[in-house]
């Protein structure tokens, strides 16, 4: 089943142009939902849409594209023009008469909004009744991205971005291997070890996955040595890891001039020991708000816990795993009175969800617990919880690997089940199949057990539902229990 799963997902969409996305549009007001997992590409479509509008190639009958980070919005109250101003002169104040007329384009529906971003809406702006995102929604043509469990508004017209093609991977690897001074082959040659490593190439689909597979395939920390083929498995979780693994390893080469050949992964954590104490605290405190801007007091609540001074290691922030909003390194001075933001809102999740490992693997695990209980059902803690899933398994310590699954598979439960069907799914991809996980068995009845119930009930949408989990994961495909079952769901 793994070998077609993609497959599957292409056969069942329809492909739409970036140029065609109103056409389905009957209201007079065009808007447009698109939504996407983790890294599937929201960001770079705005970006490309805005270019390509800059350059004539998109809707000429806007005058105007403005593209809005929605995560960089801190105050309450914007008009459309505050914004705009914000956005895009921060540093110097518009004139009365481009306000006029910017305003009356507005008016007059020439102006196309980009919004990207609405998960990662701080709370206190995605709950104003007045805020200006609620202006633009209800009287602006726009596009509006999000993952898809953030949702609260509703549109008509809805597109999923869901990754790269098996042609988009070729196209990408070659583009991304033609640098004069690399081998016309490696392209190839890493081509070649996706095709042959299922697990990898499935999750090779997602263009934020596949930068940092090519990241590391340059770095040799992923390669074609022998039996690698068979043996190596790279989770997502895994492939953060090995990518915070490189980052240090450059920053302990450039910053503190360290040896760092053949260094295990034990022996660079122990290295950068305070550098990662400080990214996993700074990332769980932001998730724990809901927020994926790092606001200057979360700096303050951090050195609290930490109990050092962030001020006195200025380099952390020169790694590349954090940025500053006026998008500069910083050098030899940290100006944490300013926003930050981790390059990747899934760097945040994975920092967060090593804050939770660490305490999972700690004396006193009961606040882990308890927030993993608090959060579990929770959608915006969903990939979280995957990488605690697989950290937990990289680590393989019994204890805290039973500390996850009891608080993940006890009291309290979702009523329904359908949310928990998900979470064992998603939890259970990043623990690389292995037959000793805790109370494995029992989850697979579960899966086995909503399988058989979706496949009698007449009602459709749990049978997508059950179906669209399944094709997402590599390690259940394998599941012959699974497999039995899901023949069944596909036969219907």
């Amino acid at each position: 089943m793994s070998s077609y799963i993609y497959e599957e997902i292409y056969r069942n969409s329809t492909a739409i142009d970036i140029k065609d996305i109103f056409d389905k549009c009957k209201d007079q007001r065009k808007q447009v939902l698109i939504t996407g997992r983790a890294g599937i590409g929201k960001s770079i479509f705005c970006r490309y849409a805005a270019y390509q509008w800059a350059e004539g190639q998109l809707w000429p009958h806007y005058e105007l594209v403005v593209l809005i980070k929605l995560n960089s919005l801190t105050h309450l109250k914007y008009s459309l023009v505050d914004l705009m101003e914000k956005q895009y002169f921060p540093c110097e104040n518009l004139s009365d008469s481009y306000k006029q007329y910017f305003t009356s384009l507005c008016g007059e529906g020439k102006v196309l909004w980009l919004l990207d971003g609405y998960d990662e809406l701080p709370l206190n702006i995605l709950h104003q009744p007045d805020s200006v995102l609620n202006t633009i929604y209800q009287t602006q043509h726009h596009i509006l991205t999000s993952r898809p469990y953030a949702i609260s508004l509703s549109y008509k017209t809805q597109v999923e971005i869901i990754g790269f093609t098996d042609a988009n991977i070729a196209m990408y690897l070659n583009q991304s291997f033609e640098q004069p001074n690399e081998n016309e082959s490696e392209s190839q040659n890493l081509l070649t070890y996706l095709k042959l490593n299922t697990k990898i190439w499935g999750i090779a689909h997602i263009p934020l996955h596949l930068k940092l597979i090519c990241c590391l395939w340059r770095d040799n920390k992923i390669s074609m040595v022998e039996d690698a083929l068979e043996k190596q498995s790279l989770e997502v979780t895994m492939l953060y890891d090995k990518m915070v693994q490189s980052l240090c390893q450059q920053y302990l080469t450039e910053q503190k001039h360290t040896t760092i050949c053949n260094l295990t992964r034990t022996s660079f954590r122990e290295k950068c020991k305070k550098e990662l104490e400080f990214f996993e605290n700074v990332a769980f405190h932001a998730m724990k708000d809901f927020s994926a801007i790092i606001d200057p007091k979360v700096f303050d609540e951090v050195e609290k816990t930490i109990g050092w001074f962030i001020s006195d290691y200025p380099q952390l922030f020169n790694i590349g795993i954090l940025k500053s909003f006026n998008d500069k390194r910083i050098g030899s001075h940290v100006d944490v009175k300013k926003p930050h933001y981790f390059v990747y809102l899934s760097f945040q999740e994975f920092f967060a969800a090593s804050y939770v490992v660490t305490g999972l693997r700690s004396g006193r695990p009961e606040n882990s617990i308890n927030f993993i209980k608090a959060n579990k059902y929770d959608q915006r803690f969903r990939l979280l919880l995957s990488f605690v899933s697989g950290l937990l398994t990289i680590y393989n310590e019994e204890q805290p690997i039973q500390y996850f699954w009891d608080a993940i598979l006890n009291a309290p439960l979702e009523l329904v089940g359908l949310r928990h069907f998900d979470l064992i799914i998603s939890c259970l991809e990043e623990t690389r199949g292995s037959p000793s996980i805790h109370r494995r068995k029992e989850m697979i009845d579960y899966i086995v057990m909503w399988i058989k119930i979706s496949v009698n009930m007449k009602e459709n949408t749990i049978l997508d539902y059950i179906k669209q989990a399944l094709q997402r994961s590599y390690i259940l495909a394998n599941e012959i229990s699974i497999q039995k079952n899901t023949y069944s769901v596909d036969a219907t």
